[in-house]
């Protein structure tokens, strides 16, 4: 590569460039330091997330709902609200057996389903 430079003398440029210079290293390490603060921070809100400490209340709250059924004569469906918890109970007969199926869900966003448990009972 040659450049004129005045006087019509020419300089003789080298065609090399190897590597990076350091503004480039120190941007690119700016860029991918970005990203993976980004990253971290989107998916810390899923690890500090109590779903897992929610779903084994929402465990506990189906068992005592699915016990406290036996109490009820006759078995009705019903929706309560509870610690935070949307407590569906739905019963359906057939062949003899009564199904009572307790769904838990969060009160805030009932489509958010924590855990669902199903029990027989004979039909009274």
């Amino acid at each position: 590569m040659d450049v004129t430079i005045k006087k019509g003398r020419a300089l003789r440029l080298s065609g090399r460039e190897d590597g990076f210079t350091l503004i480039e290293s120190v941007v690119a390490m700016g860029l991918f330091a970005g990203v993976v603060f980004l990253l971290v921070s989107a998916f810390s809100g899923f690890m500090l997330d109590d779903f897992p400490s929610r779903s084994n209340q929402a465990l506990a709250v189906a068992q005592s709902e699915i016990a406290s059924v036996k109490s009820v004569h006759p078995f009705t469906g019903s929706i309560k609200d509870t610690i935070g918890f949307r407590v569906t109970r739905e019963v359906s007969v057939a062949n003899g057996l009564t199904e009572v199926t307790v769904t838990i869900s969060a009160s805030d966003k009932p489509s958010r389903v924590y855990t669902k448990l199903t029990a027989l009972y004979p039909y009274r």
